[in-house]
C-alpha cells in the first residue's frame, strides 16, 4: 500500500505540503504527534494555488489515518492571532471548497485518493471532519454559528485557547465526538 502522501500528491500541489506535522501562524502553532502505526498528512492552504473567489480558507489541512481504520479523519485548522469572529467562517468555506460542489479548485479528491489507497480505503473521511480553531479566547457568542455550520456542511468545529496546541490522534478523535 502507497504512503498517504503519496496518495495525496496528485490532489494537492508539492508545494503545498508541510515538512511535518506542524502548521505556525500568527503567533500560534498547531502540531500532532503520531505513534508509528498512524499516518498523517499536512497541507498549507495558502500554498494551493488558485481558490475559488469570494471563499475564505483555512491556514491548514492534516489528513490522519489512524492504524486499522478504514476511513480518515480530516481536520481543518485555522490559527487565529485576531479576529476569531472569522474563524467559523474560513473553516466552513474550506469545508464547502474542499468538499462539495461540482467547481472545486482541486480534483474529485475522494475518488482520486480512494483509487490511490486501493478498496480497503473507498470509504474516504466518510464525513469525518474537524475545524480547529487555536486562538485567544473561545467563540461562546458564535455557538449558533457553529451549529448552523455542522447542520450545512457536517462540519464538527473545536476551539483551544493557547499559543501552542499539540495534540495525539486520540485526542483528535475525542474532539471530534465532543466538538459542535
Amino acid at each position: 500500500m502507497p504512503t498517504l502522501r503519496k496518495v495525496l500528491e496528485p490532489v494537492f500541489p508539492e508545494e503545498s505540503f508541510l515538512d511535518g506535522l506542524r502548521l505556525h501562524k500568527h503567533g500560534r502553532r498547531f502540531s500532532i504527534k503520531k505513534s508509528r502505526s498512524e499516518q498523517a498528512v499536512g497541507i498549507d492552504l495558502d500554498k494551493c494555488g488558485q481558490w475559488l473567489s469570494g471563499k475564505k480558507k483555512g491556514d491548514g489541512l492534516f489528513v490522519c489515518l489512524p492504524p486499522d481504520s478504514k476511513s480518515f479523519l480530516v481536520v481543518i485548522v485555522e490559527l487565529k492571532g485576531g479576529h476569531l469572529e472569522r474563524a467559523i467562517d474560513q473553516l466552513s468555506d474550506t469545508t464547502d471548497v474542499l468538499c462539495s460542489g461540482p467547481d472545486k479548485p482541486l480534483p474529485t479528491h475522494s475518488e482520486s485518493v480512494g483509487n490511490n489507497l486501493g478498496e480497503s480505503y473507498k470509504q474516504g473521511h466518510t464525513g469525518r471532519v474537524l475545524g480547529v480553531v487555536v486562538g485567544r479566547g473561545g467563540l461562546p457568542a458564535e455557538q449558533f454559528k457553529k451549529k448552523m455550520t455542522r447542520k450545512r456542511t457536517g462540519l464538527k468545529i473545536a476551539v483551544r485557547s493557547a499559543r501552542r496546541v499539540e495534540v495525539t490522534f486520540e485526542d483528535l478523535a475525542r474532539w471530534f465526538r465532543s466538538a459542535s
